[in-house]
């Protein structure tokens, strides 16, 4: 992906950006009981995680996600604003809950448990994704997950001809579906 350079030029990426949790047993995991260890969080998301990047190594990147107006989402906005990534055009829901991923693992960093709740990310429309439909047509190339089939294609049909299209597709079970 080679990009014009220009100063208004900018890749988009479009896709949910995921609260971490992590916990870490510090030995013999025990089910059913408190385990001593450590916690951790972090901002992710495969998408998040691409737009993070390319802003890190200096490619102009606007990122449109969607977020929930709760603490989880402020601290995925003031990540991005920290590393001079443009999260401005995101959507975010109010009383939503923040895409968020909560995995236990045991003393050998195995997971052991994992919750996700990624109930909100269906909220983005096409509505709402037309109401962005300016930004995509300047982009220079849009990035998206390709793990919702249907939403891609709309995606693919609608800006065909008016951006470059880069697909990841998270997985390679998902890139089957």
């Amino acid at each position: 992906m080679e990009m014009t350079q220009n100063n208004n030029s900018y890749a988009l990426v479009f896709g949910i950006s995921i609260y971490d949790i992590f916990g870490f047993s510090y030995a013999g995991y025990r089910p059913y009981d408190s385990n001593p260890g450590k916690v951790k969080v972090s901002c992710g998301g495969v998408c998040r995680n691409i737009a993070e990047n390319m802003s890190r190594v200096g490619v102009n990147t606007k990122f449109i996600s969607i977020l929930g107006d709760d603490s989880k989402g402020e601290d995925i906005l003031r990540r991005a604003k920290e590393v001079g990534l443009d999260m401005s055009d995101s959507l975010v829901v109010k009383g939503g809950s923040t895409p968020t991923y909560l995995a236990i693992l045991d003393e050998h960093g195995e997971m052991v448990s994992a919750v996700v709740d990624t109930k909100l990310a269906n909220q983005f429309s096409h509505e709402e994704l037309d109401k962005r439909a300016e930004i995509i047509e300047n982009a220079e190339y849009m990035i998206l997950g390709a793990d919702n089939p249907p939403f891609l294609e709309y995606v693919l049909e609608k800006y065909k001809g008016k951006t470059k299209f880069v697909l990841d597709p998270v997985s390679g079970a998902k890139a089957n579906v």
